[in-house]
């Protein structure tokens, strides 16, 4: 298409031009039109600039498929350079690892990527082992026939590219002390045919070459690594590699990646569960003929509303973070880095569109279902104080990484949310003769809305709960009715490195027994494990912060001597300009999956939205026998109460 004949094929390359910034990314489309300019003008000066000197890796790879698009039968001596700098750039044999390379830490995942002659064979990887002085196999990568790059001769290069961790032994890491680095050897194989490596400033010396020899073969061994592989280095902070992080400990949240913790300046594998799943591999079966071009996960974080989807690929772009192979012929493998956002169970799937010219076809992967178990007592310090380890960002502005997400729009990292609303959810401290264990259907569970306050500008966080129970069991005949939803709020002030002591609770109380439930301000009394108790009234369920307070105060009796500490679930937040639901209607909900504390408990009924309700505006606790003035207020309508309490109250 290029040099002479180019004129009669404008039309043609520009078409394959708009398809290629079409399928990339928006920030790459200035690099692109200066290429489609020059080509226009029928030189390929400024499009070779973008290829071998573009400022980013990824925007080079995405010119050279575009420069793929215009290459094709032997072409004329501008022709064979371009195609030839063409295969220089993605650095012929293997583009990465190049002949020096350096990870963050040595858990981090090692992107090996180039070319090769032969689609659907593999490739071994290999490591250095310094003790028994010999290669070792440590994993293996897959050339894919799709999209494959093509040379000035018209001889077709098919990619490779994984994503993997290096073995973590000893043996295969040298200490450079000098340094204060650490190093592994690494290199790819076809039988024994070892790939060559190549050096940062490879595009620029096969330039340089081939201008010299105008051989495309002697540029490439003139380019080509003397050592036959890349040395990976890690900044060693600690005797075995670990990586570095900051000292002070604002800055250490976000200084470790993946599995590792900041401690003492050095970042070592954490001493609690990791919220975060390093390598997670989905494969998604493609039609034959058809192409991948959009994917993303989708995370099952709400009921009844759009789950959250994070994007994989995007108009044929691998996003940042996420590794893509072809295993075996029409499956596309995703490899990504999958974030908890709450304790417990986390549902999600994979959904992508692939392409076939202008067909469409939607593709999915099962729903997978995985458990984040925390302790029973993280984050407890002491009664009134708890605090998370630094890595669990409390604010999106604070949060780095696939763990930030924020589904309910407040500010606030969902899975700090969710942690501390699952770990301060209380022990609910009941009378021995309440009605609730005469009837074994009957169930407790407690709906929260996590909000942060700001108050003279000091941070806050509430932790506004509505306890819901599925009848009331009344006192004498007649005051008995389905459904009840009690309230209880607790505020925690924001101390230094993001640890939350408490400075007040409202509950809502019975004072005498003819009297309607009135809110109090109590001290708030906690387990010696830092649990809050909440002291529960006989059969009519008000609750209360203390069990003085209830034996002295509370109509009804309160003797506290069976517990219970319910489930708690991350309900959203009320707003004055309108509710950010996470949960609203409580039908339909999944057993066993990430709302499942709820499945098939309050049937007919809502959180939120009042025309969702069985009876509009009220709460029945999954009773299909319930009228508006036989029920009890919506669990929303109660979190909206103490949700103005507080922001009346002084604390």
């Amino acid at each position: 298409m290029l040099g002479s004949s180019f004129p009669e094929n404008a039309a043609k390359t520009i078409t394959c031009a708009s398809r290629a910034i079409k399928e990339c990314a928006p920030a790459l489309g200035v690099v692109l039109g200066v290429g489609v300019r020059a080509i226009v003008r029928g030189t390929v000066r400024v499009a070779l600039l973008c290829v071998v000197e573009g400022p980013k890796l990824e925007e080079r790879r995405r010119m050279w498929k575009f420069l793929a698009c215009v290459t094709g039968r032997r072409p004329p001596a501008r022709r064979v350079l371009l195609s030839w700098l063409l295969l220089a750039a993605i650095a012929g044999c293997m583009d990465s690892p190049r002949s020096e390379s350096s990870l963050p830490h040595k858990r981090a995942p090692l992107h090996v990527s180039g070319l090769f002659e032969v689609p659907g064979v593999d490739l071994e990887l290999q490591i250095y082992d310094h003790a028994q002085a010999r290669w070792v196999r440590f994993s293996k990568t897959r050339t894919r026939a799709e999209n494959p790059v093509i040379d000035g001769s018209g001889r077709p290069y098919f990619r490779y590219a994984s994503d993997v961790v290096l073995p973590q032994s000893p043996e295969f890491w040298s200490t450079l002390v000098s340094a204060s680095r650490v190093e592994a050897r690494v290199r790819v194989l076809y039988g024994e045919r070892v790939l060559q490596a190549f050096g940062g400033d490879a595009e620029s010396c096969a330039r340089n070459a081939y201008a010299r020899d105008k051989n495309e073969h002697g540029a490439l061994e003139a380019c080509a690594s003397a050592q036959g592989y890349a040395r990976v280095f890690v900044s060693a902070c600690g005797g075995d590699g670990e990586a570095c992080c900051p000292k002070s400990a604002g800055s250490a949240a976000v200084s470790c990646e993946g599995a590792l913790s900041c401690e003492a300046g050095v970042c070592v594998p954490a001493r609690y569960p990791s919220p975060i799943v390093a390598g997670y591999q989905v494969d998604l079966a493609v039609p034959t003929g058809y192409s991948l071009r959009d994917a993303w996960v989708v995370l099952d974080d709400t009921t009844g509303t759009t789950d959250t989807e994070r994007p994989l690929v995007l108009a044929s772009c691998t996003q940042p973070g996420v590794g893509r192979d072809s295993p075996h012929p029409n499956v596309e493998r995703l490899v990504f880095d999958f974030a908890f956002w709450k304790p417990g169970v986390n549902r999600f799937f994979v959904r992508g569109e692939a392409v076939k010219g202008q067909a469409h076809r939607r593709v999915e992967s099962a729903v997978a279902q995985l458990d984040y178990d925390v302790p029973r007592t993280f984050g407890m310090r002491e009664p009134g104080l708890f605090q998370l380890p630094e890595a669990f960002a409390r604010t999106m502005t604070e949060c780095q990484g696939p763990a930030c997400k924020d589904r309910d729009g407040d500010g606030l990292n969902d899975l700090w949310e969710n942690m501390i609303m699952r770990q301060l959810r209380p022990r609910l401290m009941f009378d021995g003769g309440d009605d609730l264990w005469k009837h074994k259907a009957d169930v407790v569970r407690v709906l929260t809305s996590v909000t942060p306050i700001v108050r003279n500008g000091q941070s806050y966080v509430l932790l506004a709960s509505v306890i819901t129970f599925s009848r009331d069991y009344g006192y004498l005949i007649g005051w008995d009715h389905p459904g009840d939803t009690e309230a209880f709020g607790m505020v925690f002030r924001v101390e230094g490195h993001g640890a939350l002591r408490w400075v007040s609770s409202v509950a809502k109380g019975h004072p005498c027994v003819t009297c309607r439930p009135k809110f109090h301000v109590d001290t708030q009394e906690f387990g010696d494990d830092g649990t809050p108790i909440l002291y529960v009234e006989q059969d009519k369920h008000g609750l209360w912060q203390n069990g003085r307070s209830c034996r002295e105060k509370a109509a009804f009796s309160c003797r506290g001597d069976r517990s219970l500490r319910p489930d708690s679930v991350n309900v959203g937040d009320y707003s004055p300009e309108g509710t950010r639901a996470l949960v609203d209607a409580l039908d339909g909900i999944a057993a066993g999956g990430t709302f499942g504390e709820l499945a098939g408990l309050f049937p007919g009924d809502a959180v939120w939205t009042p025309a969702r309700a069985r009876i509009p505006g009220r709460f029945c606790g999954g009773s299909a026998g319930c009228t508006k003035s036989h029920s009890s207020n919506m669990p929303g309508d109660v979190l909206a109460s103490v949700a103005k309490l507080f922001e009346q109250q002084q604390f």
